[in-house]
C-alpha cells in the first residue's frame, strides 16, 4: 500500500513538472514594434503633444492607441488617431524621422481644422505622388518635402498658397515641368527643386518673385538657354543652374546682365559656350564688397531662422564634391566649369575681392591666367584646369591658395601649391 501511494506521487509531481508555469518557463511575447519607429513616435508625440495615456516606451508601440503596424513586419503603417484633434497647430517639424508614405495620410486629418505656417517632412521615407492635399493650405508659410521619394509632377494648385517663403522640393524624384506657380507679389523667397528629374524650361513666372534670394534647379533636365531676365531681380542671392541641359551663351551685348545681390553662382556641366567680355563681372557689386568690423556676416546662414529653415547647396570645393548644409552669407562662389567656353578669363574676376571660390575648370580658356587675381586675397579654392591657358604662373596672383587646380597637361602652367 505504501508503495502504491509513492507511485502515485512520482506521477503526480513528473505531470505536474511538465506544466508550462508562469514567470518562470513560458516563452516571452514576441514585440511587434520596432524600437527605431517607436522612439520615433514618442519624439511627434513629444513635440506635438499629442494627448494619449498609452504611448509608454515598456509597452509595444503596436498596441498604443492611434498606432496600427504590419502584422508581420511590425512597422508603423498608420494611425488614426495620432493627429486627430489637434486644431492649434501651426507648426508641424516631423523631419530626420523613419516615417513612410503613411503620414501623408495622417496629416490629411489635420489641415482642415489647423491653420499651418509651417509644414517639414524632410528626411524621411516617404515616397508617392505630391500631396495634393497641401494645396488646401492657403497659409503655408514654409514646405519642405526635400531628400524623400515623391514623385510624379509638381501640381499646379500650388499657386493658390500664395503665401510661400520657402518651397524646398530637393532631392525627390519629381518629374515633368516646373509649373508656373508663381503670381504677382509672390512673397517667396526660397525655391529649391534641385535633383529631381525636372524637365522642359525655367518658368517665366520666377520674374514675378521679387524678393527670391535662393533658387537652385540643380541636377535636373532643363533645356532652355540662359535667363538673363533673373538679373533684374533686386535679392537674388544664390543661382543653380548646374548640371542640366542648358545651352547658349551666357553673354548677350544687348541683355543687362544685372544679378546685383548676386554671391553664388553654379552654372556647371551645362552646353553654354562663347568668350565673356572683360569687364564681365563688374556688375556683380556684392562679390566686390569688402566687409569690415561688425558688418562681417560670417555668423550668418542664409534662410529663415525663425522657421529654422536654411538653405542648402553643393559645391565642388577644393577638388571635392562638397554638401553645404547652411551657407554663410558672407560667402561667395563661381562656378562655371564643365561648359565650353572660349577666349581669354575676364580681367574684372579681380574685382570680386571677397570670392572664396573660383572653377574655371573644362572649357576652352586660352592666354594669361589675369594678374587681377593678385585682388582676391580671400580665395579658398581655384581650379583652372582643363583649359588651354599658356604664358607664366603669376606668382602674386593667388597670395595664399589652399589648392591650385591648373594640371591639364595642355596647359602650360603647371601644378604648383605655395606655402601658406
Amino acid at each position: 500500500m505504501i508503495r502504491s501511494l509513492s507511485y502515485c506521487f512520482l506521477t503526480i509531481y513528473f505531470f505536474l513538472s511538465i506544466l508550462p508555469l508562469p514567470n518562470t518557463i513560458a516563452c516571452p511575447t514576441r514585440l511587434l514594434c520596432r524600437s527605431d519607429q517607436r522612439d520615433a513616435l514618442l519624439e511627434v508625440q513629444k513635440e506635438l503633444h499629442v494627448p494619449t495615456t498609452t504611448w509608454n516606451k515598456n509597452v509595444d508601440c503596436c498596441s498604443w492607441d492611434g498606432v496600427t503596424c504590419d502584422a508581420i513586419l511590425g512597422e508603423f503603417t498608420g494611425g488614426d488617431t495620432v493627429l486627430a484633434n489637434l486644431t492649434s497647430l501651426s507648426i508641424i517639424d516631423l523631419s530626420l524621422n523613419y516615417f513612410k508614405s503613411s503620414i501623408s495620410a495622417d496629416l490629411m486629418e489635420v489641415i482642415d481644422g489647423a491653420s499651418l505656417t509651417m509644414l517639414n517632412l524632410g528626411s524621411n521615407s516617404v515616397d508617392g505622388p505630391f500631396p495634393k492635399w497641401i494645396c488646401k493650405v492657403k497659409d503655408l508659410y514654409a514646405l519642405d518635402l526635400s531628400n524623400n521619394h515623391f514623385n510624379g509632377s509638381i501640381p499646379q494648385c500650388l499657386k493658390y498658397s500664395t503665401y510661400f517663403h520657402t518651397l524646398n522640393l530637393r532631392n525627390n524624384s519629381l518629374s515633368g515641368v516646373l509649373p508656373n506657380l508663381f503670381i504677382k507679389d509672390s512673397q517667396l523667397r526660397s525655391l529649391d527643386v534641385s535633383s529631381n528629374n525636372l524637365v522642359g524650361k525655367l518658368p517665366k513666372s520666377l520674374i514675378n518673385c521679387e524678393r527670391i534670394e535662393f533658387l537652385n534647379v540643380k541636377g535636373n533636365k532643363i533645356m532652355d538657354t540662359f535667363p538673363f531676365w533673373l538679373g533684374s531681380l533686386p535679392y537674388l542671392k544664390v543661382l543653380m543652374l548646374g548640371s542640366n541641359a542648358f545651352y547658349g551663351p551666357v553673354y548677350n551685348p544687348s541683355a543687362y546682365l544685372g544679378f546685383p545681390s548676386i554671391r553664388i553662382i553654379d552654372i556647371s556641366n551645362n552646353n553654354f559656350v562663347g568668350s565673356l567680355p572683360q569687364d564681365y563681372f563688374a556688375n556683380w557689386l556684392e562679390m566686390s564688397l569688402v566687409w569690415s568690423g561688425s558688418d562681417i556676416p560670417q555668423f550668418k546662414y542664409m534662410g529663415n531662422v525663425n522657421f529654422s529653415t536654411y538653405d542648402s547647396i553643393d559645391l565642388v570645393y577644393k577638388g571635392v564634391e562638397t554638401d553645404f548644409d547652411r551657407i554663410f552669407e558672407g560667402f561667395s562662389a563661381i562656378d562655371f566649369s564643365g561648359n565650353r567656353f572660349s577666349g581669354h578669363i575676364p580681367g574684372s574676376i579681380g574685382l570680386l575681392r571677397e570670392l572664396r571660390l573660383l572653377n574655371l575648370s573644362g572649357n576652352a580658356f586660352t592666354g594669361n591666367i589675369p594678374p587681377s587675381l593678385a585682388n582676391i586675397t580671400n580665395l579658398e579654392s581655384l581650379d583652372l584646369s582643363r583649359n588651354n591657358l599658356s604664358g607664366k604662373f603669376v606668382e602674386k596672383a593667388i597670395m595664399c591658395p589652399f589648392l591650385l587646380h591648373l594640371s591639364n597637361p595642355r596647359n602650360l602652367c603647371r601644378n604648383r601649391k605655395t606655402n601658406c
